[in-house]
């Protein structure tokens, strides 16, 4: 004897293994796969600032740290330059207070960003410098030249979709475009650095790597202002995850399992919303509530439709290798069955039994094969074998 349902029950224990190991990837916190945004130190494209890193470390022989995590981060000792460049996203409690301790330890804040984000550090200072947040347009352009002051020297450079700055106190304005202020610096017990546009400290800008590149003439100017600076902190956290897609996967040279096993698994797509946006708890415990109430009304029905396969039948041995619409020596055993117990009416069928009874087996198996392509005879046999598997 043997369960009907042996099919839906492997079915169905398959199905749980593959929600065991889709749950066992979630849990794994493997963020292969994964690329920040922006103007990310970390993003290696035109608009990341990977470029910042390099030059800074060699070009101007700082000790260059790169910070993912304020909670939990150690910086070498000695005068310094932080770095806070468009963020994509707004800055926690903890960046805030992290760039804010380290600049009123004597360190200066250097801040390129057209958004407001960075306002939030600037407010936490007290410092009369202001980031508007709108795009500013020049002479019908969102692109214009602008001369810069730092140390004496003037360096001009293009600004792209870059924003006003509001001025106010003892700031100094560093550079105008039109009448509007683009570039500011407060002196005071610290000292910050605000220019409206992020994207003159981009890996576009600073590439080439040279003093000609009057991107890095500025970055050399504002390193030499800073006098005795010999370490530079560059925040890294503030930025946007995303998925990489299948064709930069495929370009990276990573091994093939590794691609897959970034494709495949669901946390990336999870770590994207926990680490990326400012809603993310609520974001993500709608969409986690979601799947699990999606998941549990999956597993419940394929249960319930499960154990209504069980039931209580039952095939019998002889039943264990016939198909339907095939006949053959197992059908054979049935149908001798049904007959000696009375249980056969449909005329074909009745014919197979004669046949059978009289031993002419090959002839009845011809002439149940014909019966099985009949609707009526196949309702039959399955009404038959029900009847014999209840006993």
């Amino acid at each position: 004897m043997r369960w009907v349902a042996t099919r839906g029950r492997k079915g169905f224990t398959l199905f749980l293994f593959i929600i065991a190991f889709l749950l066992a990837l979630m849990l794994e916190p493997n963020t292969a796969g994964l690329s920040y945004v922006g103007a990310s130190p970390l993003n290696s494209e035109w608009d990341g600032t990977s470029a910042l890193v390099n030059i800074l470390s060699r070009n101007l022989s700082m000790r260059t740290a790169v910070v993912l995590d304020w909670g939990h981060v150690t910086l070498p000792k000695g005068k310094g330059i932080v770095f806070l460049i468009s963020p994509t996203k707004p800055l926690n409690e903890q960046e805030v207070k992290g760039i804010s301790e380290l600049v009123r330890e004597g360190y200066v804040l250097i801040v390129a960003d057209e958004g407001v984000y960075s306002n939030a550090v600037l407010e936490a200072l007290n410092i009369p410098i202001r980031i508007e947040g709108q795009e500013l347009i020049i002479n019908g352009s969102p692109s214009f030249t602008v001369s810069i002051s730092v140390g004496g020297e003037n360096v001009s450079v293009e600004y792209a979709y870059a924003s006003p700055l509001k001025v106010w106190g003892d700031a100094k304005v560093l550079a105008i475009a039109g009448h509007t202020p683009v570039a500011a610096v407060y002196r005071g017990p610290i000292t910050v650095y605000v220019f409206g546009d992020g994207t003159i400290f981009t890996n576009t800008a600073l590439t080439p790597p040279s003093l000609l590149n009057p991107y890095v003439k500025l970055l050399t100017l504002l390193k030499v202002s800073v006098r005795g600076a010999t370490v530079a902190v560059i925040d890294a956290e503030p930025y946007i995850l995303k998925p990489e897609s299948l064709s930069k996967l495929l370009s990276s040279g990573q091994p093939a399992p590794k691609i897959v096993a970034a494709l495949i698994n669901p946390y990336r797509y999870y770590y994207v919303l926990l680490t990326s946006y400012n809603e993310a708890p609520s974001v993500t415990t709608f969409v986690m509530s979601i799947t699990a109430s999606v998941l549990l009304a999956y597993v419940i029905n394929a249960t319930l439709r499960t154990l209504r396969n069980f039931g209580e039948v039952r095939v019998p041995g002889l039943a264990r290798g016939p198909r339907l619409g095939k006949s053959d020596s197992a059908w054979v055993g049935l149908m001798r069955r049904a007959c000696l117990e009375g249980m056969v009416t449909h005329a074909v069928l009745r014919r197979v039994c004669a046949d059978i009874m009289k031993g002419r087996e090959s002839n009845a198996r011809k002439l149940l094969a014909e019966a099985l392509s009949n609707k009526q005879a196949r309702e039959e046999v399955l009404r038959v074998l029900l009847l014999l598997s209840s006993g």
